[in-house]
């Protein structure tokens, strides 16, 4: 083979007589080739010459020395790559050299191939090779691997907004870096997200951590998002109140509704009420009025007025002996002039055939059929207002 020493060189005799054979000979031939440890594979002239004998001459045919090829391996080098990338470039090692050779005298060296293509899962795949040529080795194959490892996917949980006092939203998450086309359908355990808010928190950013993604052809790499807990609304409401002329003012109150966590109303510093109506106001409608702080711990506060309705005259104030069946002496009293006004019948909480008598400061007197009816009238100028009627029925108004 190339690369090996000339092997011992020899040659045979023929033509003896008398049974004469190789030992007669006085000097036998020398024998030689001009290929050397060094030469090419091909075939070499093996030459005699010199041989000398008392009885015979010498003719001399050449025999032939053939190098042949000596045998390379070539192990296909492993390789990784990650998925969705295209596959690296193979190459190969070479052993088996004689003479000094390197991978640099082969002519043309050997070609890998790999089943894997871009789009191949996470995996290992063999390497083979084939195709080197050489005019003095011949090649063997080993096969390497092909190792294709996951790529990086970054989840960034998606930033989320609550009030305070609510249950967390359910976290979500944003897929980068993916590859051959794919999305986030394709991932076979998406990221869970948690934080340290709970419905308890105060109104802050808190941070949404993000663990726990799985998929056969990517790792994870993860980014925080943010939990903004916003203040919750907080309606402050002035009760509405009523009271009848020449009556003082009654307590001003209110009620706050939004709270939340089992907070309570200790939290709104610096409520205020007040009305511009007094003991002497006239009977109408007047605003109570409603303030304080725009804020409190975890709120944004808001502020509702309340209305408060002086009524003419209190029942209280009906004379007394209106029963069943008897007249109504004394009625003129609740119509002093200054007070007295007039209205349309159709002014009134009831309609129909009825003849109008009077009107007195919130007070009605009509009659319909042998009936009195004495209650509050509608006020033509704030028709929601309906006031309970003192009903006498079959009384006599005189």
């Amino acid at each position: 083979e190339y690369g090996l020493a000339n092997p011992a060189l020899s040659y045979v005799y023929s033509g003896f007589r008398n049974g004469d054979d190789g030992t007669v000979i006085d000097t036998n031939a020398s024998i030689g080739t001009a290929a050397t440890i060094l030469s090419n594979v091909g075939n070499y002239n093996i030459v005699a010459s010199g041989a000398v004998d008392n009885n015979y001459d010498f003719t001399y045919v050449d025999g032939t020395l053939a190098i042949t090829k000596a045998m390379l391996t070539a192990t296909a080098d492993n390789k990784t790559r990650e998925y969705g990338l295209a596959n690296p470039a193979f190459s190969f090692t070479y052993t088996g050299f004689r003479n000094g050779d390197t991978a640099a005298v082969i002519d043309t060296g050997a070609s890998g191939a790999t089943a894997a293509t871009i789009g191949s899962d996470v995996g290992s795949y063999a390497i083979t090779g084939s195709g080197a040529v050489d005019n003095n080795y011949d090649f063997t194959y080993v096969d390497g691997t092909l190792a294709i490892t996951k790529a990086m996917l970054t989840a960034t949980a998606d930033n989320k907004t609550r009030e305070y006092g609510l249950a967390n939203p359910a976290f979500s998450f944003t897929y980068t870096g993916f590859r051959n086309g794919d999305t986030a359908s394709v991932i076979d355990t998406g990221a869970s997200g948690t934080t340290a808010a709970t419905i308890g928190s105060n109104v802050g950013s808190y941070a949404i951590t993000g663990s726990g993604a799985v998929d056969n052809n990517y790792d994870f790499t993860y980014v925080d998002g943010a939990l903004t807990v916003s203040t919750a609304n907080l309606q402050v409401t002035a009760h509405d109140k009523t009271k009848f002329y020449e009556d003082p003012n009654p307590a001003l109150t209110y009620s706050v509704r939004g709270l939340r966590n089992g907070d309570s109303s200790s939290l709104l510093a610096g409520v205020t009420l007040s009305t511009a109506a007094t003991a002497s106001s006239e009977r109408g409608r007047y605003a109570i009025n409603i303030s304080g702080p725009a804020t409190a711990p975890n709120y944004t506060v808001s502020y509702a007025p309340g209305v408060l309705t002086i009524l003419a005259y209190s029942p209280d104030e009906l004379p007394s002996g209106l029963i069943f069946g008897q007249s109504a002496p004394g009625l003129q009293s609740l119509r002093p002039d200054s007070l007295y006004r007039q209205y349309r019948d159709d002014d009134f909480v009831t309609t129909g055939a009825d003849e109008f008598l009077s009107g007195v400061n919130g007070y009605a007197e009509r009659e319909r059929a042998g009936y009195v009816e004495i209650g509050y009238f509608r006020d033509p100028f704030a028709s929601d207002l309906f006031d309970p009627y003192i009903l006498i029925e079959n009384g006599l108004y005189e």
